[in-house]
C-alpha cells in the first residue's frame, strides 16, 4: 500500500484500515498512563505514513496531557477523541491493525481487549511486556517491538505486505478462538475448582500472610515495600513506570487503602511519605496530576527491560518464512 494513503489512529488500542485506506483507533476504558504507554504520542508520531490520523475512543482523562504531547511533537492535529463508545465489534469490524501500547508496568493480565481485537482478525502489534509475550506470538499471530523504531517499522511493514497481513490476521484469528474460547476456559476453571472440592478440607490463617491491619494488607502486596518502610528512602529511585501505579488513587495503592482506612495512622504517615518523595522526584506525577512524567527514558534509544524470548530479536523487522 502506497504511504500517501490515509491513516487513521483510534482506542482500545486499536488500530485498523479499510481496503483503501489504512487506520489506527484505539478503544479503551481510560486514557491512564498506569495503562497506557506514557510515550504513547511518541510511538505513533513516530509512523512514516503522511495524513496520519488517531482516534481515540474512550473515558477523557488526560485528554490534556495527550494533547500536549502531540503538539510538543509538532502534531497537534494527530489524535482525534471520540469519547465513550458502547459498540465495540463495530469499531472492531473497521480495524487490521491493533496497536496495544502498554505502560511496562501495567497491571493487566487477561488483557480481554487483546484478545478480542485478535478474535476479529485485527492484527495486533504490541510492546515486549510479559504478559503480551505470553499472547501474542511474534510474526504469526502479531509483531511484538521493543521500541518506537521497531514499532514504527512494524507498521510500515504492515501497510507495504498485505499478504503477510492477512497470514497474520487469520493467525491471530484462530488462535483467540481456539485457545481462548469460551468452552475452553469454562472446562479449565471447572477443572480448577474440582480440584479444590476435593482436596483437604483446613483452617487457614490470613493473618499470617497478609497481617492484622490495614497498612499491613497494604504492605504485603507491594513489591517494593521499602518506598514506605525504610526511613532513609527519599524517593530518588522510583521507577518512571511503576510510579504511576504509586500515585493512582484508585488500583489499590496507598491512596485507595487511604479512602476506606482512613483512620489508620501508619497509612497516613506513608502516603505524606510518598507525596513528599514524589514532589521532589522530577521523573513522577503527583496523584491526580496527568501530565506525563518526563524521566530519563527515552522510548526510541533504550529497549525495555522485559526479556525477549530465545533467539528472537523484536527490534528487528524480518519477514516471516
Amino acid at each position: 500500500m502506497c504511504c500517501q494513503q490515509l491513516w487513521r489512529v483510534g482506542l482500545r488500542f486499536l488500530s485498523t484500515c479499510a481496503p483503501t485506506r489504512w487506520a489506527i483507533r484505539w478503544l479503551y476504558r481510560q486514557f491512564e498512563f498506569l495503562k497506557l504507554h506514557p510515550d504513547y504520542v511518541d510511538f505513533v508520531s513516530s509512523i512514516p505514513i503522511a495524513g496520519l490520523k488517531v482516534k481515540l475512543y474512550g473515558d477523557l482523562n488526560n485528554q490534556a496531557a495527550l494533547e500536549k504531547q502531540c503538539s510538543d511533537a509538532g502534531k497537534p492535529d494527530l489524535l482525534e477523541f471520540k469519547g465513550y463508545v458502547n459498540d465495540v465489534s463495530e469499531a472492531l469490524a473497521g480495524m487490521n491493525v491493533f496497536a496495544y501500547l502498554l505502560n511496562p508496568n501495567h497491571y493487566g493480565t487477561t488483557e480481554n481487549a487483546l484478545l478480542e481485537a485478535m478474535a476479529a482478525g485485527v492484527v495486533p502489534v504490541v510492546l515486549d511486556n510479559p504478559a503480551e509475550r505470553c499472547i501474542v506470538e511474534h510474526l504469526q499471530t502479531g509483531i511484538i517491538v521493543c521500541n518506537r523504531q521497531a514499532f514504527s517499522s512494524a507498521m510500515q511493514w504492515l501497510a507495504q505486505n498485505p499478504e503477510d497481513h492477512r497470514r497474520i490476521s487469520r493467525n491471530a484469528s484462530k488462535a483467540a478462538r481456539t485457545r481462548y474460547s469460551a468452552d475452553k476456559l469454562t472446562s479449565a476453571f471447572n477443572h480448577q475448582y474440582r480440584l479444590v472440592s476435593a482436596a483437604t478440607k483446613k483452617d487457614i490463617s490470613f493473618t499470617h500472610i497478609f497481617g492484622k491491619t490495614p497498612s499491613d494488607w497494604f504492605l504485603s502486596c507491594q513489591e517494593r515495600p521499602d518506598i514506605f518502610t525504610d526511613k532513609s528512602y527519599c524517593g530518588s529511585s522510583l521507577d518512571r513506570y511503576s510510579g504511576y501505579g504509586l500515585c493512582e488513587p484508585t488500583k489499590g495503592s496507598i491512596f485507595h487503602f487511604l479512602k476506606y482506612f482512613n483512620g489508620d495512622r501508619q497509612l497516613k504517615s506513608w502516603a505524606g511519605k510518598l507525596e513528599a518523595a514524589v514532589s521532589g522526584n522530577h521523573k513522577l506525577a503527583l496523584p491526580g496530576n496527568c501530565e506525563p512524567i518526563p524521566g530519563q527514558y527515552h522510548s526510541g534509544s533504550q529497549p525495555y527491560s522485559a526479556q525477549p524470548r530465545q533467539n528472537e530479536n523484536y527490534c528487528d523487522m524480518k519477514e516471516a518464512s
